[in-house]
């Protein structure tokens, strides 16, 4: 008679699988949260974060290429400015999240389910103050 082989009794557990089991349990969630809130209500969500990001640009004064047509843009929105790269590290050390895109962009991503509107204004603003400097 072989080995015996016994689930471990902690987290570990988790790492062992093909697929990766913890990536399964991290997936699930997602989709439990994705399927209550309904895809209606998380595209209309994204297109109101991202049209408030591109309203927040006129407003500031920040050059956005990001298409004005919602059926026309997914959840990001591009900021350009010529120190993007520059302001992106700044706001991660302010704990403020953006990505940066060669040569110019610094972008935003508003995912409709973790994404808050306070954050998109939040976000904004400490952008317009770099770029007002």
């Amino acid at each position: 008679m072989g080995p015996t082989f016994r689930p471990r009794p902690d987290i570990a557990r988790m790492m062992l699988g093909t697929p990766a089991i913890l990536a399964l349990a991290a997936a699930e969630v997602g989709i439990a949260l994705s399927a209550e809130a309904g895809m209606p209500a998380i595209h209309a969500k994204g297109s109101a974060l991202t049209g408030l990001a591109i309203d927040l640009c006129d407003q500031y004064g920040l050059a956005t290429p990001t298409p004005r047509d919602a059926t026309q843009r997914g959840n990001h929105v591009a900021v350009q400015h010529a120190d993007a790269k520059a302001f992106v590290k700044e706001l991660t050390a302010q704990g403020v999240i953006f990505d940066f895109r060669e040569p110019n962009i610094i972008r935003a991503g508003c995912s409709p389910l973790t994404t808050r509107y306070v954050d998109v204004f939040d976000g904004l603003a400490a952008v317009a103050r770099l770029a007002a400097r």
